[in-house]
């Protein structure tokens, strides 16, 4: 070989060597990072498989209004001017959610009176251009035992109470606000589904369910061919990240939106605090000194049980400081890049503090690769057992694709290519309409064998 050809040869291998493959690369990887950098910068996301999009921040109201005395003064509640200029200030920064409950901004004499606010404030907008949620579960009246829960009495008074105080026809996304085992759940998705046939709400969600909870409502919706739920409520932040271990999972396979309200640790990670200094207006204070406020937020003991208390503080006020952002926006970005989350539920107790929050999604700001994983460190997250099995480092077996999966979603009971066994309507539970499901297998009642099955030819 000539001097030429070797030095030819050992450029093109210089070359080869300097460009990554894809197996050093971990091209996955980087491509995940940028799509989560993409889907944080947009203003707006589609909420599940409706084809609505809501703001991917969302207006929480939990302190609108004056709570009860009895329970209590709660820093930070808003009067209806100063709520009304917060709700101004949000649609004209984009934002079209709004998300409040009929027991806010507490119990007793207050329940309700945030509903009350917005439907006044409602008057004044056009009213399709507003996604409004509001919740039930929690008891509205002292005085009447059937004011909680999810039972059919409840649901119904609830549901005329609400738009009644909203003034509007109808509720954009109607949430449960924690689960009922006190009442059957296909009462429950019945009733749900005729007041969407009704038009009296548009959407399901659930918030506070556990996994299995989640999933059994789901199906409870899929066996009997009704409306199903599109939408997940739950706490999320640097310092609660339980939802990853089952609700994330069930929310990706089931294709609905996920809601993480509390980014801020109830106002704890928006600014430093120390045992001698609680911030005067955080609900951490008001808990720690009226214990009937805890049921909302958590006492400064509780939050120090925390083993990441000290080390998410620490890195959130690092990084800010660094970026010149405050620690209430790397905790919004934190959360927007995760990919996941469809819209984050924020409180805000001034305008000044709304568009701050909201310029996460209006200014080119964005949290880099490195500062993403000293937070995930910083959080101490570890997946614990069995979330933590990778089927695809044991020799010789591989991760099932979801392309693979049979999923209920691809038995179409509308596909003109029927793949399954046509069965007798008096085998379904749907006698009148003829379908079958398969998860209605495990409801039949078990066959007694003949004489001829249990012959052993």
């Amino acid at each position: 070989m000539s001097s030429e050809q070797q030095q030819q040869q050992q450029k093109s291998q210089a070359q080869h060597q300097s460009q990554p493959t894809q197996a050093r690369q971990g091209i996955s990887d980087p491509t995940i990072q940028l799509f989560n950098r993409l889907v944080a910068k947009q203003t707006h996301c589609l909420l599940g498989r409706t084809g609505v999009k809501v703001s991917r921040i969302c207006l929480g109201s939990l302190n609108f209004g004056k709570i009860d005395s009895n329970f209590g003064e709660r820093p930070g509640q808003l009067s209806e001017q100063e709520a009304h200029k917060i709700l101004d200030r949000f649609v004209e920064l984009g934002g079209n959610c709004i998300d409040t409950a009929d027991f806010f901004p507490w119990f007793g004499s207050s329940t309700g009176e945030a509903e009350t606010i917005i439907g006044n404030w409602l008057q004044k907008q056009n009213r399709e251009r507003i996604f409004l949620i509001t919740k039930i579960r929690m008891p509205t009246d002292p005085d009447n035992v059937n004011s909680g829960g999810l039972s059919r009495n409840h649901i119904f008074n609830s549901v005329h109470s609400s738009l009644k105080r909203l003034q509007t026809n109808y509720i954009d996304m109607f949430i449960l606000n924690g689960f009922d085992p006190t009442v059957n759940l296909y009462e429950t998705v019945r009733h749900l589904d005729d007041l969407i046939e009704h038009d009296k709400i548009r959407y399901i969600g659930v918030c506070d369910f556990k996994g299995w909870q989640l999933q059994k409502f789901i199906d409870a919706s899929k066996v009997l061919n009704l409306h199903k739920c599109v939408c997940y409520m739950g706490e999320y932040n640097l310092l609660t990240r339980g939802c990853e271990w089952e609700i994330m999972d069930i929310c990706k396979n089931e294709r609905i939106g996920f809601f993480a309200y509390s980014p801020f640790k109830y106002g704890f990670l928006t600014s430093r605090c120390s045992e001698e200094n609680l911030p005067e207006d955080s609900r951490i204070r008001a808990a720690s000194e009226h214990p009937s406020l805890a049921v909302m937020a958590e006492s400064y003991d509780e939050m120090k049980k925390n083993p990441s208390f000290n080390n998410v503080l620490n890195c959130c006020q690092s990084i800010a400081q660094k970026r010149n952002l405050s620690c209430a926006q790397v905790c919004i970005l934190w959360a927007l890049q995760k990919g996941f989350i469809t819209s984050i539920v924020v409180g805000c107790n001034s305008v000044k503090e709304l568009e701050e929050d909201m310029s996460c999604l209006t200014e080119n700001c964005s949290l880099s690769q490195q500062e993403m994983e000293q937070l995930e460190e910083a959080s101490c997250y570890r997946v614990q057992y069995p979330y933590n099995i990778n089927l695809s480092s044991i020799a010789g077996v591989r991760e099932i694709e979801a392309s693979e999966c049979c999923g209920f979603e691809q038995l179409s009971l509308t596909s003109p290519e029927r793949t399954y066994q046509a069965t007798k309507p008096s085998e379904t539970l749907h006698e009148a309409k003829g379908q079958y499901f398969p998860e209605q297998e495990s409801l039949k009642e078990p066959q007694v064998r003949t004489v001829e099955q249990k012959t052993i030819s």
